[in-house]
């Protein structure tokens, strides 16, 4: 296995009214009450992000508390997202890089949250790394370092739920 990039845990008082809101045309719907329909759009998205479905994943996350959106537009899935009363942003995913902002944003004002936030964001998911950090996140401590023996996911538009759950 070789390094592929760095992996950051970012904390902190976000401001969520830094991130923009969604594009016109753009319609958030609750991954909660989606029929199966949307259940293979995400699959897709995360076969092609990925290179694998995760149906139980999806599954996992909404029964540990957290609240998914789809994210659609034109017709198609842009992307999806969770978040966690507790704070915690992701996985996030996008079909294009550029969604990622709006995505985040929909996120962290669509969830109360008591403290700060936190997300584990991959260095080359620049989209969503520069503006956390303008919006009040930190790194906190060193990044985690990525590795694999191929090519692996496409890190620059997934933001996992954590180190260990990719």
């Amino acid at each position: 296995m070789a390094p592929r990039e760095p992996v950051y845990l970012l904390r902190g008082a976000l401001d969520v009214h830094a991130f923009p809101p969604l594009p016109h045309g753009v319609r958030a719907w609750s991954l909660a009450s989606s029929g199966p329909e949307a259940a293979r759009a995400v699959a897709s998205l995360d076969a092609r992000l990925l290179g694998y479905r995760r149906p139980r994943d999806h599954v996992f996350w909404l029964a540990g508390g957290r609240q998914g959106w789809g994210f659609e537009g034109s017709g198609r899935l842009l992307g999806y997202g969770y978040a966690h009363p507790g704070g915690r942003l992701g996985p996030v995913a996008a079909a294009d890089v550029a969604d990622l902002p709006a995505i985040i944003g929909h996120l962290a004002r669509s969830v109360p949250v008591l403290e700060g936030h936190q997300a584990i964001v991959p260095g080359t998911a620049m989209t969503a790394l520069g503006p956390l950090l303008a919006a009040g996140l930190r790194m906190d401590g060193a990044p985690a370092v990525y590795c694999t023996d191929g090519p692996g996911p496409r890190l620059d538009r997934y933001l996992p739920m954590s180190f260990a759950l990719l």
